[in-house]
């Protein structure tokens, strides 16, 4: 009686077309079938990748960029993030929280019921703001209203609009920007007259804004 032994190769398969014609071979069945399978088709994604002059995301880099823009707001981020003066988006916000939080991509999308390509852009237009001139501008502008004083009438008056949108009533604030950037300006153009002809100014906004230029020794500009 003639006995045939049967010999199994074990080498792996170095493409996928010799992965899928493959027979009687260990590494292409099994769950060690599935790994390799998956290996070589991260190799081949690569290799597409490099050939089409598409980059990978170097999520570290990223990362480490987001780390030291925060640095200069680490003390105030909460606060100025909240604030009038922060120019990111409120999902943006969001984001950098949960990087500060965990620094991993797949858990902050998780958390925010993203993907992970999602996280990645809208990360990368974060930096892009932090990184802009606008930011450091509008961070000073927090800063110096934070230490506002308002027995100084000075400071009140010159105070960028967009910087007293807390301290003003809506209705109010809607109003002064098209009479001047600063409330020194608008209480220069317009009188108290002039406002009330506006539907939304009634007597409460009126009352409201008296209060407030009384509060900053202003109410004597007011026409």
């Amino acid at each position: 009686m003639i006995t045939r032994t049967v010999t199994h190769s074990t080498l792996i398969p170095a493409s996928l077309r010799d992965f899928i014609t493959c027979e009687g071979n260990s590494e292409c069945s099994g769950y060690t079938g599935i790994q390799n399978l998956f290996k070589l088709l991260k190799k081949d994604v690569k290799i597409a990748f490099k050939e089409y002059g598409i980059s990978i995301p170097n999520q570290s880099k990223q990362l480490r960029a987001l780390q030291s823009l925060i640095i200069p707001f680490n003390v105030h981020w909460e606060e100025w993030s909240a604030s009038t003066f922060c120019n990111l988006t409120s999902f943006e916000v969001s984001l950098i929280n949960q990087y500060r939080i965990r620094q991993d991509y797949k858990w902050v999308s998780n958390r925010l019921g993203i993907s992970y390509d999602q996280a990645l852009t809208h990360l990368i237009k974060a930096i892009r703001s932090l990184k802009s001139p606008e930011t450091e501008v509008l961070f000073q502008k927090w800063k110096d209203f934070k230490h506002l004083d308002p027995s100084i009438p000075e400071n009140f008056l010159d105070m960028p609009l967009e910087g007293l949108r807390q301290l003003l009533p809506y209705r109010v604030f809607n109003l002064l920007p098209f009479f001047g950037s600063t409330m020194r300006e608008a209480l220069d153009k317009v009188t108290i007259k002039e406002l009330r002809s506006y539907r939304n100014f009634g007597k409460q906004a009126e009352l409201q804004f008296r209060l407030v230029l009384e509060k900053h020794y202003c109410l004597h500009l007011l026409k």
